[in-house]
């Protein structure tokens, strides 16, 4: 029945296209996904509505251009195609991520035209996603169109404990997020916890993105540092909360390059007796330190932060206005003899969380 319905629900996404023009328009795609590293192709249709010719530019979500295709030349009225491999115009595969078509048309008369679905679509946020959690972990839900998923997990009223994906883009119908049931550094099972709480929300990427999978050699980061392309984002002025009656996620307007969580580092300044597992030993008072890696401080130099410590996922002690490297006094009073987990979260700017944590012993 499950998989009836998300049939059900991909046939309605291919079935809706971008706006259409005088000139020409695009016409519905039979997916929405395809894997260039397998050597597949994406099929573009569209239609005229007038001889003309015709051009496809390809690029990224932060707007850089990737590839332009073009009619080999003035192609008549009707039904047409172009075919994309999965290349950009240095014949370099491209990162996993959403793409964007645009379509531009010249007719023999002299009009033009150009239907970019950035114009009219995306970013509105998408409802309930239906969440189901398996016993192994494993998180599924359904998406009615294509969209970018955030999908975190943690403790509820105490920290998030794991980031499984910021703003990944994924197909219609339904998908499935894989989890083992760790934390972020896999030192504690959380599936049998009595608070687990799993968060999952989305928006819609724009019509007729092309969702490149399946390459394993680069991600799209590092693909954008390969490429010299700029790292800009959209002035705040241009940010549009509201589009037809539909809310958009502030979200939609970050740049993509900036969706990774920096990673985090939290360590002990006293050198620490070691217990028969090789944890450290915390007798009385000691001091954390907690810092970004340098190369990952850029993600969050543009905003004020917040550093918050939690022992066996309880509420320790926070420090509104965080700076990096930040050092935490730390007296572990009240705690039974054993083992215990101290965590991390740094959290405020761009609604990013990060996320580290530390097996520790009390002694008798």
């Amino acid at each position: 029945m499950k998989n009836t319905l998300a049939l059900l629900v991909m046939a309605v996404v291919m079935a809706t296209v971008a706006r259409a023009g005088e000139l020409v328009e695009f016409a519905a795609y039979d997916r929405a996904e395809f894997s260039p590293a397998r050597g597949e192709q994406f099929r573009v249709p569209v239609r005229l509505k007038v001889a003309a010719e015709v051009e496809l530019r390809i690029l990224t979500s932060d707007g850089d251009l990737v590839r332009t295709l073009k009619s080999p030349r003035s192609w008549t009225a009707g039904d047409q195609e172009f075919s994309w491999d999965g290349k950009d115009d240095d014949g370099v595969i491209v990162a996993d991520e959403a793409y964007v078509p645009v379509l531009a048309a010249r007719a023999k008369d002299g009009r033009s035209e150009e239907i970019d679905p950035r114009a009219f679509s995306g970013g509105e946020t998408v409802g309930d996603l239906k969440v189901e959690t398996a016993a192994s972990g494993d998180i599924t839900y359904t998406l009615p169109a294509p969209s970018r998923v955030l999908i975190r997990v943690g403790i509820k009223d105490g920290p998030m404990m794991r980031s499984l994906a910021t703003w990944a883009p994924r197909g219609a119908g339904r998908n499935v997020q894989r989890w083992n049931g760790f934390d972020q550094d896999r030192l504690v099972d959380l599936r049998s916890h009595p608070r687990l709480s799993v968060l999952a929300t989305a928006f819609r990427l724009p019509q007729q993105s092309i969702l490149t999978v399946g390459n394993p050699d680069n991600d799209y980061r590092a693909y954008r540092k390969e490429k010299g392309w700029p790292e800009k984002a959209a002035p705040a002025t241009e940010l549009k909360l509201e589009r037809n009656g539909q809310r958009l996620s502030r979200s939609y307007f970050l740049p993509r390059f900036k969706d990774p969580d920096p990673r985090v580092t939290l360590s002990l300044i006293e050198k620490l007796p070691l217990s028969r597992d090789q944890l450290p030993v915390i007798a009385g008072p000691v001091t954390l330190r907690v810092d970004i890696p340098e190369e990952d401080r850029w993600l969050v130099q543009e905003s004020l932060y917040e550093v918050a410590f939690f022992v066996d996922q309880e509420f320790v002690s926070e420090e509104e206005h965080g700076y990096v490297p930040f050092s935490w006094r730390w007296t572990p009073s009240g705690l039974a003899a054993g083992r215990h987990l101290l965590t991390v979260n740094i959290s405020g700017f761009g609604g990013k969380v990060a996320v580290r944590n530390l097996l520790f012993e009390i002694p008798e």
